[in-house]
């Protein structure tokens, strides 16, 4: 944060390259501040670090500065990413992009299985392992079993969804295509 501030404030270099997190640390100094209007700001991931409070931070720090941002995905809410840079130079989409060849078509296919849970099994399976359990115990074990991660993390439940996910692609998928899989985890993915 430092040497940025130093960076901003002095001006002397032609081209600064930094991340928007050590605006947190830069604004704290006084040198972090530089009024010219001969300053191109340009921002990679426009949609993701640029709603908080860095933002704002380096904002300041470059009141006259113009800001470019680059995204592929606009995700702030409403107008708010043209709202922050502007309006949009030049978009390029997804189907202009398969079009021209430079990416492969992207289906999008949510493979879920189905999860039934034996409620009286579960039940019964409880009382016999919280025997002799007090009563603050049973019920800590009850809020930590209860949250349905602990289910989704099951070993049958990553087994069946293994089993899906590969009959599926194996039988359905051009094999020169590729798959990926979203998992709530490392650990699940590796599963």
């Amino acid at each position: 944060g430092r040497r940025l501030a130093q960076q901003i404030g002095h001006g002397q270099e032609r081209i600064i390259f930094s991340l928007i997190n050590k605006f947190h640390t830069a604004t704290g100094y006084p040198e972090c501040h530089n009024d010219s209007a001969d300053i191109i700001v340009l921002v990679d991931e426009g949609h993701r670090s640029q709603g908080g409070e860095n933002h704002a931070r380096m904002k300041h720090a470059l009141p006259n500065a113009a800001f470019i941002a680059f995204t592929g995905t606009p995700l702030l809410k409403g107008s708010e990413t043209t709202n922050r840079f502007g309006r949009i130079i030049h978009s390029y989409t997804m189907q202009q992009a398969v079009s021209d060849g430079t990416v492969t078509p992207l289906l999008y296919e949510e493979r879920k299985p189905d999860l039934n849970v034996n409620d009286e099994a579960i039940d019964a399976w409880f009382e016999r392992i919280t025997q002799g359990l007090t009563e603050e115990q049973v019920t800590d074990l009850k809020k930590r079993f209860a949250r349905a991660n602990q289910v989704y993390k099951a070993d049958d439940r990553i087994r069946l969804i293994a089993m899906d996910l590969a009959t599926h692609f194996d039988n359905n998928i051009d094999k020169d295509l590729k798959g990926m899989l979203a998992c709530d985890s490392k650990l699940s993915a590796i599963r």
